[in-house]
This record gives C-alpha cells, structure tokens and sequence, in this order.
C-alpha cells in the first residue's frame, strides 16, 4: 500500500529493541533520494501525521481482508488448538486490530482477546501486491522514485497550502533524474501529489 512510504516507527514496539529487519527495510525504502531541503518543524508534522494515516490504513486493511476472507485466519486457543475463525467473530463490527512491530493486538468489544491467530504471510502479501500504486507499470522505478522524491519534499518542507505546490517541482526532478525521456503523465502526477497532500496533512 506504501511501497516507498513506510518507514517503519508507525508501530508501536512491545519493547525497545529494534527488529534487525527494520534499518535496511528502511533504507532500501529510500530509494537513495536525498533531502531537498533540511527538515523543518512543519515537515516533522506532516512526518508524523502520514505515520498515523499509513498505521490506521493498514489496520483497516488488516481488518477488510479478513471481514472478506481475502487472507485465512486461524485462531488459537488457550490451550493450543487451532481453527478457523469463526463467521461470528469474523463479521463482529467491534473487532479490531492494532499493529505492533512485533505482534498484532487483537480486540473485540474493547476488550483484548486472549487467544492468538495467523495468516499465511503469502496470502497477505499476494492480497497487497494487487493494490500497489505503480503495479504493471513498465516504468514503475522511475514512478516509485518520483514518489519517494515528493514523500521527501512532504517530510522536509511540510505540506504546503494548496494539492499541486510540489507538482512543478516534481516535474522538474523527474526531468533531471531519470532515464525516461517523455514527461510523467500529467493526470497521474497530479493525483500522485493530491494523494499524498491527503496523508501528509491527514484530511
């Protein structure tokens, strides 16, 4: 869903240790993009607010995949027994997950659930491959750069007051910085920039 955005501390950890996966995944997600710009205090901000809009997408993610069954989820008891979860639980409007960088935490009617669950990691990761933004593309490097470039312009500079502010800008690192000789599509650019004006300033 964020294939160039996550970075990681959207998560809350169970403890202080940092998961050894975390810095590389962090910096093969930076695409090599440097900083335009150092970060100013309105940067942090819209930092942090795109880290709670990228947590609370993937928990409602988390939750639509297994409301519709698109991921199988098997529930474990207290005493190890293994089944499928259960219609009932499975369509509990009051079920909800919370994502931790190294366990999920499970609710339903505000209360934590005791038992744990699994889903099979291919099936998880085949359901998320099918909504990336740039899949099929046969310039999907240059597009995902260019999306790290913008995400880095967000995260230094903040959001600025109107959708299509960085739109030039992108433009202009676009021709500078890749390969391709044609222009990005306007069209997709623009909604690029109008998408991520939204998770950075969180409306």
């Amino acid at each position: 869903m964020f294939p160039v955005g996550w970075s990681w501390t959207e998560c809350r950890p169970r403890t202080a240790d940092t998961l050894p996966f975390e810095s590389d995944a962090e910096e093969l997600g930076l695409l090599k993009i440097e900083p335009p710009a150092p970060q100013t205090k309105e940067g942090l901000q819209a930092l942090r607010r795109s880290n709670r809009y990228r947590l609370a997408k993937a928990e409602q993610r988390l939750r639509r995949f297994i409301y519709r069954r698109e991921v199988r989820v098997i529930v474990i008891a207290a005493d190890g027994t293994k089944r499928d979860i259960d219609d009932r639980t499975r369509l509990d409007p009051t079920l909800a997950f919370e994502l931790k960088k190294d366990r999920i935490s499970v609710t339903r009617k505000e209360r934590h659930i005791t038992w744990g669950f699994e889903t099979d990691a291919l099936d998880l990761v085949g359901a998320l491959e099918t909504k990336l933004h740039w899949r099929g593309n046969n310039t999907a490097n240059d597009w995902l750069r260019l999306e790290r470039y913008l995400r880095e312009l967000f995260e230094t500079k903040g959001v600025p007051s109107t959708r299509q502010t960085y739109f030039a800008e992108a433009a202009i690192w676009w021709s500078a910085n890749t390969k391709r000789e044609q222009e990005p599509p306007k069209s997709k650019l623009q909604q690029l920039t109008s998408d991520l004006f939204s998770e950075y300033s969180d409306s």
